[in-house]
């Protein structure tokens, strides 16, 4: 049971790390914020919030595919553009 709050970390963490080095606008900072939304969830529920099971599939399943995917995606274009 301690993957899940080691991998929400290292996925935040990781993702921010990256940004905080290559990042040149403020928007890519977006793609931080969902990826930290499930280590948020991970603290709520190590607290004891309650909350329904679509709000946990919202911030376990998209929001790292869009804040991680979608920061892929974005430094893939802007590699390719810049060749």
């Amino acid at each position: 049971m301690v993957v899940l709050p080691v991998a929400a970390a290292l996925l935040a963490v990781s993702v921010a790390g990256v940004i905080a080095r290559f990042g040149h606008a403020w928007t890519t900072w977006v793609y931080a914020l969902a990826a930290a939304v499930p280590l948020a969830l991970v603290v709520a529920g190590a607290v004891g919030v309650g909350r329904p099971v679509a709000v946990d599939l919202l911030g376990f399943v998209v929001c790292p595919l869009l804040g991680a995917g979608g920061f892929v995606v974005d430094a893939g274009w802007y590699l390719f553009a810049s060749r």
